[in-house]
């Protein structure tokens, strides 16, 4: 399998090379989002696991509520789901004196983008790779995708150690 740890990253350098002395035109951000949309096709025709990991914030919609929104510009933060069969929210929630990390699986109207495509997983869950490769082995997925939308400080990169299967060594 492949991991990107993150993607953010690389789009922000995509945004680089082709902006104009970093001021992005209309023409540029679509030219963005032809870009992104070409590299996340070709990413998604992979064979194996492809696991790829972007920033995320808090955005305020109109009516007031707040929902998590991939952190790249234009349009491509709006349909970047549909290139993946898991898409998973890292976040935190309170317990106890600290925090808990868990990743959201369902759709909600502020974790927008959350899915899986086996429905296998539960809404809320602890940040653990093995029931979500298991869900793909369950449905004999011969590749499947996994995005994971955080904000910085919500695991997105500490749950990538939950891919080593402590109990058979794998």
């Amino acid at each position: 399998g492949i991991i990107i740890d993150t993607l953010s990253s690389s789009i922000g350098a995509l945004q680089s090379s082709i902006s104009n002395n970093g001021k992005m035109t209309q023409q540029f951000y679509g030219n963005l989002k032809l870009s992104v949309d070409k590299m996340l096709k070709k990413m998604s025709k992979l064979p194996g696991a492809l696991i790829v990991t972007i920033h995320a914030a808090d955005k305020q919609t109109d009516d007031g509520t707040f929902t998590m929104k991939p952190q790249i510009d234009g349009s491509s933060k709006d349909e970047i789901a549909k290139w993946f069969d898991f898409v998973i929210y890292a976040d935190t929630i309170p317990k106890g004196k600290g925090m808990e990390w868990v990743w959201i699986t369902k759709k909600t109207p502020k974790y927008y983008h959350a899915k899986d495509r086996t429905d296998l997983l539960p809404p809320i869950m602890e940040q653990d790779f093995q029931p979500v490769l298991q869900a793909a082995r369950d449905m004999k997925f011969q590749a499947f995708k996994v995005l994971i939308i955080g904000a910085p400080g919500s695991g997105k990169t500490r749950c990538l150690q939950t891919l080593i299967n402590k109990e058979k060594g794998e």
